[in-house]
């Protein structure tokens, strides 16, 4: 359903028009996208592997400028951040039962990496709010309730409660 708009009078009190209805379905966030843009740090680092960084992934260093898809052995440098600047490179994932087409960063495409901030991530897990971010550590497109089997915590809190493979937004601290 769409918004309706109700024409009021012509003149005097009540003059413009009145927006009635609110049945219009807005999602809660953006898989990737800033929860807010209060002390949010990005840098800009380059995909050169093949695989397709897709927003809100975990991300490890891999040498001077470049990230890849985080894994434990290679450390812990940022989330890749939404960017609608460009026509982005699509693959298809499973996410517990559910499977999303989500857009990202293709090879050889500059990725914009939050490395201090807020961000909008899938959880694994049930999480509550104020409670530790972990992320799994043999990599994965989400993060997990610390304490969770083979995963370790991040300097991350969660600002929300959370279903498991749901979204929530988490507090970034700084990892520089």
């Amino acid at each position: 359903m769409a918004i309706t708009i109700t024409p009021a009078a012509a003149s005097g009190a009540g003059y413009g028009a009145v927006q009635t209805d609110y049945a219009l379905k807005h999602d809660l966030g953006r898989w990737g996208a800033h929860y807010d843009y209060s002390a949010n740090t990005c840098r800009s680092k380059v995909n050169d592997r093949a695989a397709v960084i897709v927003f809100g992934q975990p991300l490890s260093p891999d040498g001077d400028g470049k990230v890849r898809t985080y894994t434990k052995a290679n450390g812990f440098a940022g989330f890749a951040v939404v960017s609608d600047t460009f026509v982005p490179a699509t693959r298809s994932i499973t996410i517990g039962s559910t499977t999303a087409d989500r857009p990202g960063y293709a090879e050889g495409y500059v990725v914009n990496v939050l490395e201090e901030g807020t961000i909008w991530v899938y959880t694994s897990t049930i999480v509550t709010a104020g409670s530790k971010v972990a992320l799994l550590d043999a990599g994965a497109d989400t993060v997990c309730a610390s304490g969770t089997a083979s995963s370790t915590d991040i300097s991350a809190y969660f600002l929300r409660d959370a279903a498991a493979n749901s979204l929530v937004p988490i507090q970034l601290k700084s990892i520089a």
